[in-house]
């Protein structure tokens, strides 16, 4: 995926049970798009746009698997188009600590005080390294979980360096 309009033409295929959450999210992704390291306060540019970001995250119909499945689809897509693809994998943490108000969902990280999810996706890219996009994704809620991978990464580095 290349551009906006990539993404957008992706988001086009979501699959929310009402049109107005499929453009809002269109909507979104482009001006979120183009200040990918900002928050969404600090990107958006009024109170007004704000609020229906937030409304459109909580709305019971929106789950990241919605929101990602049609750039799963179409990754698998250009997977199909080249001939040698590697799936790299990857733990991130997304540090969620707010000591003055607890975020729904988030659990403890590396010690008690920090609060927040460790996301695993799985990226597809050609043998040139291009990005050709999310094949999988998991999110582990716990450091039990993220040692799990931890354990797992390092045995398969042992593995393949015999």
């Amino acid at each position: 995926m290349s551009t906006v309009a990539d993404l957008s033409r992706e988001l086009s295929d979501c699959q929310f049970g009402d049109e107005r959450l499929t453009k809002r999210i269109k909507k979104m992704a482009d001006v979120l798009s183009h200040s990918p390291n900002m928050s969404i306060p600090a990107a958006l540019k009024s109170k007004a746009e704000i609020e229906g970001c937030y409304r459109f995250f909580n709305n019971d119909n929106v789950t990241p698997e919605k929101i990602l499945q049609p750039h799963i689809e179409a990754t698998h897509q250009r997977i199909n188009q080249v001939d040698y693809v590697l799936l790299v994998q990857d733990t991130t943490e997304i540090d969620l600590t707010r000591p003055e108000q607890q975020v729904d969902g988030a659990g403890p990280m590396d010690c008690e005080s920090r609060r927040g999810a460790f996301y695993h996706p799985m990226i597809a890219f050609d043998v040139a390294g291009v990005a050709l996009g999310i094949v999988g994704q998991k999110k582990l809620d716990t450091r039990r979980d993220q040692q799990r991978i931890q354990v797992g990464e390092k045995q398969k580095a042992k593995t393949s360096s015999h």
